[in-house]
Order: C-alpha cells, then structure tokens, then sequence
C-alpha cells in the first residue's frame, strides 16, 4: 500500500471495445497494472459449458476456435437490450454483465499488487457515449463491486495524461482516439491549468474492429477465392462463424504487422478449426497482404475520420489547436498519421502511449476525487497501522493546478503538534493538534511530484510513531466539469401549429453536473370525475426538433384519474432535471395546482432495432429521397446518395447477424432521416393538406354515426377554417386545424365505454415491442379485471397508460398535453 492515499480514488480504468487497461496512482504517479505482462487485457469473456468463466486473455486465445463460446467487442452495444448467447452453456449476458467480468480481472490486479479490492474507481466512457450507454457502463461498475464510480470522457483521460508532464498553462489541442470500436475526437483547452472539453465529435461505431473486417472480407476472402470456393465466407453466416473468426484474428495480427512493416504473411491452415471451402477442400495458403493493399481499403473509413476533424475544427475557428494527440491503437497505422499532417495541417504529438494514455489520464482524475467514507474504511483494513504507531488521517487533493494547497490532519493524538518539511527546505513550523485536528496550507514549489515528510511531536518535542510518515501532492493540470454530449429536450406542443416539437432543457456543451427546473402550462384539462385525459410527459436525447428523430429517456404519463382535483386548460405545470456529472438522468414533474409530485420514470435502454426493420426504412428513405430529387441541388443529391449508399452497407452486415453495426445503421439511419426532413420542409404543405383532409373525412363518418350536434357543428366550423387556411398556403395553420379535427374525433369515441374496451383489445392483439414488458403485462391484468366488472373509468385509465408504453413514433407523441409555459 505504500505510496496509495487513503482518501482519494487513485484508480483508473480504460474500459475498451478490444482492450481494457488500468492504472493505479502510486506516489503522484500512474502506474499501469497487468497479470499477463502487457498493459492491455483483452475485453473477452468465454462461458464454458460447466459454466465457469475465462476473461482476458485466456477468452482471447480462445476467440478463433470457439467463437459460439467467445464474446468481444461488446462495447458497441451497451445500453442496447441485446443478449448474447454462449451456445455450449446456454448462458445469455448482456453487454453490461459481460463488462462488469472485464472490470472485475482489471480490479482483481491491484488486489494482486497492493492486497485490497478497490470499492471505488474512475472509470472512462467516449465522449459521444449517450445517457443510456453511460448507465450500462455505471451498472456495469456497481456489478464489479463499485460502490463509487465517477464517469470521465476519454478524450479529457488522454489530455490529462499528456498535460501531466507539460509546464503550460494556456493552449487548445486536438485529441484524435480512434479505438477498437469508437472514434472520440475532442478540442481540448487549458485554461489557468485546468483541463476542459471545448467541443467534440464522434462516432460510436468505427474503430480498429471495422478495418479488421475490410482485410477478410476486401483482401484476404477475395485472395482465396482465386483457388477455393468461399462463397459462403460471409459476415454473420453461422455456418461459418469459426473460420471467419481465425480471418478475423489474422486481419488483427496483419493490421499490426503493416504499421512498421510494408508487407506481411498471413498463414491460413487447419489448426483446432477445420478450415474448409465451400465445396469441402481443405484450405492451406500463406496469404501476402501489403501495407497499399491496406491503406486502398480503410482510406473510406480514414477519411470519414479526417471530415469530423474538419468539421470540429472549422466550427471552433476562434480558438484553433497547435496540435494533435494521438490515442487508440489505429492511430500507429501510417495512413492514419500522414491523413491528419497532411489534410489537417497540425502537429503530431505522440508523447503519451496510445495504447494506455487514456488508463493513466483517469488515474490522475481518480487522484483528484474524494474516496467516500465506506471505500477509505475499506482501505484502512488493508494496510493496518503497527501496532506501537498513531494513526493520521489527511484529506488533501492528490492534484491540483495551484501553487498551494490545503492539508488537514486528524488524529487521536492529543497534546502535540505536526511539522512538515520538504527536501526544498521548506517548513511549516509546528501547528498545534487542537482537539486532534488541524488545518494548514502548504506550497507546491515545483510543478510535477512535491513530497512532504510528516512528523507529529508531543509535549516535550520528541517525536512520534506514526502512520503515514510521508505524502505528495501533484502539481499540474486538472480537469474542469464534464460537457453534456447531446442535449436533453421534453416533447411539447407547438403554440403556433400545434404540432409535437422538441423543447430543448440542456444543450449539448453544457457544463455537468446541471440542475434546471421549467414552467410549462398544460393544453387540455384533467377532470378526475370527467371524461378520461391524460397528459404524458416525454423526455429525449438528441439535436432534432422532430420528437422521432431523437432517443426517448423518459416518459411519465398522468391521467385525469391520478390528480387529486381538477386541473383547468392552462393550468402551470413544472418539469425538473437533473443530470450527474458521471451523466446519470433524474426528472420530476410537479402541478402546484394539486401540489403534486410525479417522478418521471427513466428508461435507459437504446432503442431495439431488428435487421428486417433496418430493411424497410432504407426502402423508406431511398424512395424519399427520390422523392426529394426535384427540390435539391447536385451537392445535396451526392451528399445523400452517400449517406444511403453507406447505410445500405451496414444494413447488410446487420442482416448477416453483426449485432453491433445494427447499433450503427440506426444511427445512421436517424442521421439521413433528420437530412431528408430538412428537405421535406421545402414541399411539406401539400403532404400537410393532403393529411388533414384524410383527418376530416374520417373525423366526419365517426361524427356522423356517433356524435351530437353540437359535434357536428363544431366539425362543420372546422372544415371551414381548414378551407381557409387552405387558401392562404399557411401550413401551420393548416396542421392546428388537422389537429383540432383529430382531438375532436377522439372526444366523440372517448365518450363511448366500447370504444375503450375495442382499444384495449386491439393492443392485446397486436405484436408491440413494449417500453417496459413487465408493466404491460400487469395493465393487460388489470385491464381484464376492469371488463369483467364493467369499470368503463379504470378500463380508459388503463388503456391510456398501455398507449404509454408503446414504441416511440409520430403516433406516440399525440397525447403531449403541454405547451411551454
């Protein structure tokens, strides 16, 4: 235990798409750790058939020979409900269990070297990473054994641990992290040696893992097919999983090879797996691929990398970096480097390991953050005082950016005093213990490492044993409160067109941790001995103002029957929100009307996409597209065929069963959808016409069969003003009216208690993704309850919160209820 603080963290942790690494701040230092004498440990888990567990290493060599028992690269979908299945146990883990084993054999490390089990560690995350990926990541640490585990972005880990040794206190740089699947790019800035994230981009699913699969599938499956048949050497065939497992793991080998050599062998024969053609030949081959061949085929993949860098910097012109850091094994790649010196024009700076630069940056963070008192109690146990010693307790930062810092010491020790003395010279004189504490300020005379001997004195002056004898305090750069990596908006109606829009809460960029409370007013009363109601409250993660375009992370409907009393149209409505600094989501609604509180439930699971839906709305979007041809210009029409043309190749490796690029293709396809929107608006009054006059024809047949008079004669002055805002080409006016016509059709129904027993059926009936099974299943209970004893009341109740909780479209936003207040 020597040289760790018992009060702060001091553990950091890479957790990567390929490779995991952690550090360990040892005297002000970091200090990577390993049980396999490197100082990475491979992000594989391998479930046995008895059910025991191999991580790391042991999983890795095991990877292309067992691939049905081997999982990696699950990084690419966390906060994702995917499960991956072990074929010989039968064992199902998600993404987060399988993190939380790579994170207990990281932690397992420094029990091997200092004999404790941390309970706490920094642990790093991409800085794209959204809210649902960074709760999987922090359930993850709570599974390991984590009882505290602070987020960091990777991007402020990797500049930290290159600041670490650089004397500057102002400056702006670029830190490019192309990892085995993620690619974090970030302007980072020093201020008055405080690190901060300026502004990033990124792109969650492009890495290392993305150019192994181009080597199998563009050079070395194309080599063989010259003397075998290998048709059948596709992505996802499980036919084939195990061989294309042993290509995968020799791209891997090739890839490494090519950054210091032009050319490299890859040898291709039956080991423990059969390698085998189509038609059953056996396959042996030494395969030659060159560094050309390589740079031919990831150029496409570089450069996409080279545009977000652009693109950050172009958008950042007034405060332009000096230079670039490279993190992330690819980035050893010489097309990577000769990209970035010469189409961005910055210097390489390549002072820090790639490969653990990012570890070693959130140990030096884990140096800065208090440990809470279960995890300093935890440490005591591990590295008990000698018997005949006094115990010291200090509390002081492990870094800081300043020329002094302050040290507190409590003891039992009573009637003494504590002197501390540096090699520089330095004294403090001695500072009585007054009741067993005291409180000094000492100087950090040199940047870097200052050390400080302890000593406490008694009455007569003659010292005392004590335990610690020695502490450092690191002078250098610290790092600022995290940016919000996409904003956080709640779904209103639009006062003007009465359509569903995004109000935005927290802006991407803003610092973190954030708080923020918003008056809202609702659009419809809530009459709890009324007709049935329901306001629902939907919170988002994304950029768009189209409510579908965006990540639903919470959703909290109220119904008329859940208000204590009645809450009139325009009543005020309070929503507030609050987001950690580790990113972690906490909202809450409060009707000072009834003076209610409702929690707002979060839901941190990214959206389920299958590879069949991926299909349909490529369809969707090639037929909007060409939809859209008359109303672009040839730059746009280019710019967009790529984005289809690039979807359509993720699309297909989703349909071939890579569960991680359908992740990819959904962002992706979300992206182009927002681009086409864009577009639409230039031609969307015909389409707005063309739906409202859909909505009052069926408006009038349900009217006319099931309504009053009244209905019908405020339908009739609803045709009228849907005439007139028809006239005018005013396409706001003619979406209020459409709605009016819907919310007046729904009134009519609503009234009738069929109509809620018909809805409540048709939901049973129908195959829906639910947001939350669990909860369905039990309103599907009492739904049931609620027909055999003629409860029309409870039945509506009911059916609204199903409606709830159903998949996220246009057609789920409807029952919003609030306008901005």
């Amino acid at each position: 235990m020597t040289g760790l603080q018992q009060h702060t963290i001091d553990v950091g942790i890479d957790l990567g798409t390929t490779n995991s690494s952690i550090a360990v701040l040892v005297d002000g230092e970091p200090i990577v750790l390993s049980g396999m004498n490197s100082p990475t440990t491979p992000s594989v888990v391998r479930v046995r058939t008895n059910g025991a567990l191999d991580v790391g290493l042991v999983a890795y060599q095991q990877l292309e020979f067992n691939p049905d028992d081997v999982k990696s690269e699950f990084k690419t979908s966390m906060g994702t409900q995917q499960r991956h299945l072990f074929a010989s146990s039968g064992r199902q883990m998600t993404s987060t269990e399988l993190s939380a084993e790579v994170l207990k054999v990281l932690l397992g490390y420094v029990g091997q070297r200092f004999g404790f089990a941390p309970s706490a560690a920094v642990i790093t995350v991409p800085a794209a990473f959204d809210l649902a990926q960074c709760a999987a990541t922090q359930q993850a640490a709570e599974s390991a054994g984590l009882r505290q585990a602070p987020l960091l972005q990777e991007p402020v880990a990797a500049a930290l641990a290159y600041g670490y040794s650089v004397a500057r206190e102002q400056g702006t740089w670029l830190v490019y992290d192309l990892g085995g699947g993620t690619f974090d790019l970030a302007l980072v800035g020093i201020r008055d040696g405080q690190i901060s994230v300026l502004d990033h981009e990124g792109d969650n699913h492009l890495g290392g893992k993305d150019i192994d699969w181009l080597i199998v599938e563009q050079i070395l499956v194309p080599k063989l097919a010259k003397h075998w048949q290998v048709s059948s050497f596709r992505r996802g065939n499980p036919a084939r999983r195990p061989q294309l497992a042993v290509l995968k793991a020799a791209a891997e080998t090739a890839k490494i090879a090519l950054s210091v050599s032009l050319s490299a062998t890859v040898t291709l024969e039956s080991g423990r797996v059969l390698l085998t053609d189509d038609a059953g030949a056996e396959i042996e081959a030494e395969v030659d691929v060159s560094r050309q061949e390589l740079e031919a085929i990831t150029l496409p993949l570089v450069n996409r990398t080279i545009e977000l860098t652009r693109r950050l910097i172009a958008r950042n012109h007034q405060a332009p970096p000096t230079e670039v850091m490279l993190v992330g094994g690819p980035t050893l790649m010489p097309l990577v480097r000769e990209r970035l010196r010469d189409e961005v024009g910055l210097t390489l700076n390549t002072r820090a390991n790639p490969l653990t630069a990012v570890a070693e940056g959130a140990a030096l963070y884990a140096g800065a953050q208090l440990l809470q008192e279960a995890g300093r109690a935890r440490l005591a146990q591990a590295s008990p005082a000698d018997a005949t010693s006094h115990t010291v307790t200090l509390q002081h930062v492990a870094v800081t950016e300043d020329s002094e810092a302050a040290v507190g010491f409590r003891s039992a020790i009573t009637d003494a005093a504590v002197l501390l003395v540096t090699s520089a010279g330095w004294e403090s004189g001695q500072v009585p213990l007054a009741s067993g504490a005291c409180f000094l300020r000492v100087p950090l005379l040199t940047p870097g490492r200052n050390e400080f001997t302890l000593r406490v004195l008694n009455s007569v002056g003659s010292d005392l044993a004590i335990t610690p004898r020695t502490f450092a305090i690191h002078r250098g750069l610290t790092a600022s409160p995290a940016p919000l990596s996409h904003s956080v908006g709640i779904v209103v109606e639009d006062e003007v067109s009465g359509n569903r829009v995004v109000e935005w809460l927290i802006h991407k960029g803003n610092a973190l941790p954030a708080t923020f409370t918003f008056p809202f007013r609702t659009t419809r009363t809530l009459d709890p001995n009324g007709a049935p109601e329901v306001i629902t409250i939907h919170l988002v993660e994304g950029e768009s103002r189209r409510p579908d375009r965006n990540r639903q992370v919470g959703r909290l409907p109220i119904t008329s029957r859940d208000v204590a009393r009645f809450i009139p149209l325009g009543s005020p409505l309070e929503v507030s929100v609050t987001i950690s600094q580790s990113r972690t989501l906490g909202a809450r609604v409060f009707l000072p009307s009834t003076d209610q509180w409702f929690d707002i439930e979060t839901q941190m699971g990214s959206e389920e996409v299958t590879p069949s839906d991926l299909t349909v709305e490529l369809l969707n979007q090639q037929r909007r597209l060409e939809d859209a041809l008359p109303l672009l210009e040839i730059d746009e029409v280019v710019e967009l065929r790529k984005k289809v043309e690039d979807l359509a190749h993720q699309v297909t490796a989703a349909s071939n069963g890579d569960a991680g690029t359908a992740q990819q293709a959904l962002m992706s396809l979300k992206e182009l959808q927002g681009s086409l929107d864009t577009i639409d608006e230039r031609g969307d009054l015909p389409r707005s016409i063309e739906s409202a006059r859909t909505e009052l024809a069926s408006a009038s047949s349900v009217i006319v069969a099931h309504g009053s008079e009244s209905h019908v004669r405020r339908l009739q002055a609803l045709a009228d003003d849907l005439t007139g805002a028809i006239e005018s080409k005013d396409i706001n006016q003619v979406e209020a009216v459409s709605r009016h016509i819907g919310r007046l059709q729904f009134e009519v129904l609503s009234s009738h208690s069929w109509f809620w027993k018909e809805w409540f059926e048709h939901l049973r009936s129908t195959q829906i993704r639910w947001s939350n099974k669990e909860s369905a299943e039990a309103l599907f209970r009492d739904g049931e309850r609620a027909i055999q004893q003629g409860d029309a009341s409870d039945l509506s109740r009911i059916t609204l919160r199903l409606v709830a909780l159903a998949p996220d479209d246009d057609r789920s936003f409807r029952d919003v209820g609030i306008r901005r207040g």
